[in-house]
């Protein structure tokens, strides 16, 4: 891939919406590409158990709010993306942010989105770990108050895994007009540690792409490898981590942590996962 040129973004009426989209927007203007804005509501009526119905005028109520919601999107949307005016679209549809995202998925590059957050609504706001896990594209996962994202210095979190490897060739546009580049792997108490000579082949892939990197292997700490992996982005000043997402069952994941689950949980950049 050599550039992102459609980026997908839900533009809701979340906390984050405004900075997603202003971020989506400069990265289609950056890679002279096209923005695609999705409005997606559900609406959700709660259906008493003792009546076991709702009635017209609740459900035509429900209705209402969505569409008004719904074109709220939208203006919001327009005006955080304004100077790209000619090159966005808009899309709007009554139905989980999750499955309209992934719906969409097929005619993007590149998804835009925010990180979890304890009040997110699921009726109004897509999961990153969903999008990650069914669109088939790499996300782009923005810590609360990112509102751009340059990418000028870039950590690889390097596991030598199927995920990692498609988030290297996923994440080239970037890659390639960053200022610095760096494949950093935790050596985890595993019984294959990661080698100098095995990380030297992907800065010689990364060199035939005309991205010069540098590698380094980083010993843990004793505590979780995201902590190490994000101390060595901070070490760097990276303002983007690029990562394979779910190396191993997301269920293993949620019931003993992983990377992926507290990078998702709490990043303290922008992160590129690829899957």
């Amino acid at each position: 891939m050599t550039a992102y040129k459609t980026i997908l973004v839900h533009a809701g009426l979340d906390e984050g919406a405004t900075a997603r989209v202003r971020v989506a927007a400069d990265l289609a203007e950056r890679f002279d590409g096209s923005l695609l804005g999705a409005g997606a509501l559900a609406w959700d009526p709660y259906i008493d158990p003792s009546l076991g119905y709702v009635d017209g005028v609740t459900v035509q109520a429900l209705h209402d709010q969505v569409d008004a919601d719904l074109l709220k999107a939208e203006q919001s949307f327009r005006a955080a993306c304004a100077a790209q005016a000619q090159r966005t679209l808009w899309t709007s549809v009554a139905d989980y942010p999750d499955r309209v995202m992934n719906a969409l998925a097929r005619g993007a590059d590149l998804i835009v989105a925010s990180a979890a957050r304890p009040k997110d609504d699921l009726r109004r706001t897509p999961r990153a770990e969903t999008l990650i896990m069914e669109s088939g594209l790499p996300v782009l996962v923005l810590a609360a108050g990112v509102d751009r994202v340059e990418a000028r210095n870039i950590v690889i979190g390097w596991k030598d895994t199927r995920e990692t490897r498609r988030a290297v060739a996923d994440s080239l546009p970037f890659l390639k007009r960053a200022r610095s580049v760096a494949v950093v792997a935790v050596a985890e108490n595993e019984v294959a540690p990661p080698t100098e000579a095995a990380l030297a082949q992907v800065v010689d892939r990364l060199a035939r792409h005309g991205v010069a990197a540098q590698h380094q292997i980083v010993r843990q700490s004793g505590g979780a490898v995201s902590a190490d992996i994000a101390s060595a982005a901070q070490a760097r000043d990276a303002d983007l981590l690029v990562l394979g997402a779910y190396g191993r069952s997301r269920l293993r994941e949620w019931a003993f942590g992983g990377v992926t689950r507290e990078l998702l949980a709490a990043p303290g950049q922008a992160v590129l996962f690829s899957r």
